[in-house]
């Protein structure tokens, strides 16, 4: 449920299932140092939602790209998500193209968190290891 206690107290302006059937592990601000103020959703449904807010979080586009559980996700720069699943992969996402940029092994366990920085993407797994990986 979504409330907007400015608006409508404590009546919700949003209430429904984004991930029926599974739990929902992550949401985010896209672009959190833009004003687009798209929502991203991440679940144990092995999907990723991109929500528009001001249209009754109606879906601007949907990724269905892991093969198992997501359990971390953080959004980077204007468009990209980040995000790791139980069988140790991360996906990045660009919401832009609404594509799947890539995929790489992070973690031989679920990758439970995710540090972006301008040019390092750090991740956490069940394994007790950190993976780092550098961009140019």
């Amino acid at each position: 449920s979504v409330w907007d206690f400015a608006r409508s107290g404590a009546t919700p302006i949003f209430q429904q299932a984004v991930h029926p059937g599974g739990v929902l592990s992550e949401i985010q601000q896209s672009s959190p140092h833009t004003a687009n103020g798209l929502l991203v959703t991440a679940g144990a449904d092995r999907q990723i939602h991109v929500l528009e807010p001001r249209r009754n979080m109606m879906p601007v586009v949907s990724f269905g790209d892991h093969k198992d559980f997501i359990y971390s996700m953080t959004c980077a720069g204007e468009s990209l998500i980040l995000s790791g699943a139980g069988n140790g992969w991360l996906l990045v996402h660009d919401i832009k193209t609404e594509k799947c940029l890539f995929g790489i092994g992070a973690s031989t366990a679920a990758v439970r968190g995710i540090c972006f920085t301008s040019n390092k993407v750090v991740c956490a797994g069940d394994d007790g290891k950190l993976a780092t990986f550098t961009f140019p």
